[in-house]
């Protein structure tokens, strides 16, 4: 059941909107079978055109959560149930894309100090040298000591995932 603040705070849209309604309804009525009414009926029809061609994609370019949890499901595997940490190369960008599905399927995830995987997030509109050196480059300045590289894969367009496991 609804909270009653929520209640309280609703009455008001819900009555602009009835407003509204009722105006449009004795607008239409008004209007319906004079020489106003045909351009009432094209307004309307440009009007929701107009907002049809400007509704957002089903699915966003870099591929959404689908492509994330793909990836995500990956990086799990690859874990075999070990901690988690990622690096994204351009800090900026982040990683949450990746962690979120990571973080619902209760994998641990902690720093880089104390992962067993470390994986290497590089975006290649933003870092040059992903798919290889950029990664590599990382990896020697990380201090981490020695690490093998499992798996690299595109996780989406421009964003290529390394996946190290550090060897003991």
């Amino acid at each position: 059941m609804l909270d009653p603040i929520h209640i309280q705070d609703l009455w008001r849209p819900a009555l602009e909107i009835l407003i509204l309604a009722v105006l449009i309804y004795f607008v239409f009525k008004f209007v319906r079978g004079t020489r106003g009414w045909p351009v009432v009926i094209g307004f309307v029809v440009v009007l929701l055109a107009w907002n049809a061609g400007h509704w957002p994609p089903l699915t966003s370019a870099d591929g959404g959560w689908p492509a994330a949890q793909s990836a995500a499901n990956r990086v799990e595997a690859d874990a075999g149930g070990s901690a988690v940490a990622f690096v994204p190369l351009f800090a900026a960008k982040g990683s949450d894309a990746y962690l979120y599905p990571l973080t619902l399927d209760a994998v641990p995830i902690v720093a880089s100090e104390k992962a067993a995987i470390v994986v290497v997030l590089c975006d290649t509109f933003w870092t040059d040298g992903c798919d290889g050196f950029a990664e590599e480059a990382w990896l020697a300045q990380s201090q981490l000591g020695s690490m093998l590289k499992i798996d690299r894969f595109h996780a989406a367009p421009d964003r290529i995932l390394t996946v190290y496991r550090k060897v003991p």
